[in-house]
């Protein structure tokens, strides 16, 4: 096996740069034009939308949501999604439209059924992967068109897609499927994935961060070399948390990535099980409300998300909110009366308790301060404790909760100080379009040990068994071994490959086929590991070099890892011709965490 530090290949130059966050609840994109005399850093002029169709003024972002006709055909997306949809009782019976949410919760995942019934309202009848794709069109077209304005075409466009750091390589693929259908060029270098957590942190680091909010706010420089920041990247539907450090030519990615569906869609689904389902009448009742009144159930979520975004740890007060007329025709008299009974008389609101809020928050938010208690162990057993409390910087939309962040404030009081950016909630969107420009990190860590099954001479002292003996030629051989290109949780920097040399098993090969297996341990001996799954293939022609001895019939692999996607190619040695693979990733269970 050798290593090697390489640039990445020659591609076309783009000067339009553009970012697109496509979040659980929300979606927004930003975009900026490089030139050799462009500012970096922060000295970029980083163009955000702010007038999204039938989006609130100023909005950043807008709803990710589809408002689909009987034939699949898009009616509205966004903000205007939500308006049409209500107005025309979408998801009801016989409305002929259906609401389409919380599309990036189930691409590549097997269907959760607290999510379709809750978040969706059972809308899943196609492949998310083909949402996004209908979704993505529009959010594209839409950049397109304000990029147009600025005197940029299409084929001067770099676009750059945030996906949760947790997404496996399977997820990512679809997500790369879903913005080519959507009409994004598949040329090299067109597209590129950026990771949530990674494109906050730099915009954290061009922006700046500050301890606490408002004017009380006190700067915090996370620039000089040596400093190192655990990044919790709260969205819609995940929880993403890795750590950095900053050294003098980028960022280094220190932590170990873990993550959970716990972002603030949970607090909504929590609210529904612990308030909604038992004061509507219990399951039943509350799943015929949402085929009946689907959009006056929307309008109390709603109502809710933007509640629940002041609330505070120390919150006493009872919340109020209105049941809409629609909903209160169709409760049942034994269901208004024990609403009444449960809330004094009172049956034209809800009132939950103060004891009530706080239970609908511990449903969620004690697994995100163990996701960062075990961030930050690792972090201070692999490289020691400072003197100093660690830096936690909170992004993304549930960021924006006061009781997430006076929480995590209060539990790692003296141990770590918890920062935030200006705008955590759009903290993503810029940072794609920052991370478009320059990727600022200079090394990841690898989740997986990746390689490929090879048959090797039989060796016992190799660790070699007697289940996978066969005889080739005469002579004994070992299949599926497990042949590494890289280990997991080794640190790897960006531009470093790692290539290996095989060669066909048998004379009549006219090609090799690779079969790619990932494993969690660092060290897997056989791709029958337990460890170890399967995640793709890839071949190669031998027809150029057939006529030539079998040991000059060689392919030699290489593996970039670095990259928030694995590259990888090959070429024949003796022809020295190359040829890019891009991996085809089988469907895996897509969130191990």
């Amino acid at each position: 096996m050798s290593t090697q530090h390489i640039p990445p290949a020659p591609r076309k130059f783009r000067p339009v740069r553009l970012g697109i966050d496509v979040g659980t609840y929300g979606t927004g994109y930003a975009w900026t034009i490089i030139t050799p005399d462009s500012p970096s850093g922060g000295q970029r002029e980083i163009t955000k939308r702010r007038n999204w169709p039938g989006a609130p003024q100023d909005a950043v972002k807008t709803l990710t949501r589809l408002l689909l006709d009987t034939e699949g055909e898009v009616v509205a997306f966004g903000y205007d999604a939500q308006h049409k949809g209500d107005l025309r009782n979408a998801g009801g019976k016989d409305s002929g439209l259906r609401l389409v949410e919380s599309i990036k919760m189930l691409l590549g995942r097997s269907p959760d059924k607290a999510v379709d019934a809750t978040v969706t309202m059972g809308q899943h009848t196609d492949l998310p992967e083909r949402y996004l794709a209908l979704f993505l069109k529009q959010v594209y077209r839409l950049a397109l068109t304000d990029i147009a304005r600025a005197g940029y075409g299409e084929d001067q466009i770099q676009v750059c897609i945030t996906v949760p750091a947790v997404f496996t390589d399977h997820q990512k693929q679809l997500v790369r499927e879903a913005a080519y259908a959507a009409g994004v060029s598949q040329d090299k270098g067109a597209l590129v994935l950026a990771l949530e957590p990674e494109a906050a942190a730099q915009y954290a680091l061009t922006s700046g961060v500050r301890i606490g909010t408002g004017i009380d706010a006190v700067p915090v420089d996370l620039t000089t070399p040596g400093t190192r920041f655990v990044v919790v990247d709260c969205g819609g539907g995940t929880i993403d948390i890795t750590a950095y450090r900053r050294d003098s030519d980028g960022m280094t990615e220190i932590g170990k990535v873990r993550g959970a569906w716990r972002g603030s869609v949970y607090l909504n689904i929590a609210f529904e099980n612990l308030i909604l389902k038992p004061r509507f009448g219990g399951d039943r009742a509350y799943a015929k409300l949402l085929d009946r009144c689907p959009a006056a159930i929307r309008s109390m979520r709603d109502a809710w998300e933007q509640a629940k975004r002041h609330i505070t740890v120390d919150h006493d007060d009872p919340l109020y909110l209105q049941i809409p007329a629609e909903i209160a025709q169709h409760l049942s008299p034994r269901t208004k009366k024990n609403l009444k009974d449960q809330q004094d008389g009172q049956a034209t609101q809800l009132i939950i308790t103060a004891e009530q809020i706080h239970a609908v928050f511990a449903e969620v938010i004690p697994q995100i301060i163990e996701l960062v208690e075990q961030q930050l162990a690792f972090v201070v057993d692999e490289f020691g404790p400072l003197e100093q409390p660690e830096n936690i910087l909170l992004v993304g939309g549930f960021a924006d909760s006061e009781y997430l962040r006076q929480s995590l404030a209060d539990h790692f009081t003296g141990r770590a100080t918890i920062l935030t950016p200006p705008d955590p909630g759009g903290a993503v969107v810029a940072g794609a379009a920052h991370f478009a420009c320059e990727p600022d990190t200079r090394a990841r860590r690898v989740r997986y040990s990746y390689g490929i099954r090879v048959t090797e001479d039989f060796d016992i002292n190799a660790g070699h068994r007697d289940e996978h003996k066969i005889v080739v030629d005469g002579k004994l051989k070992c299949r599926n071994v497990f042949s590494s290109h890289a280990h997991a949780g080794d640190i790897v920097p960006t531009t470093k490959t790692v290539s290996r040399r095989y060669f066909p098993l048998y004379d009549d090969q006219t090609g090799i086929k690779f079969d790619v297996y990932r494993s969690t341990s660092r060290t897997p001996t056989f791709v029958t590991d337990p460890s170890c799954d399967y995640v793709g293939s890839l071949e190669v022609s031998l027809k150029e070099v057939m006529k030539r001895d079998i040991d000059r019939r060689g392919v030699e692999v290489r593996f970039r890892f670095g990259e928030t996607e694995i590259d990888v190619w090959a070429y024949v040695i003796e022809t020295g011709k190359p040829v890019h693979v891009e991996l085809d990733f089988v469907k895996l269970e897509a969130l191990a965490v």
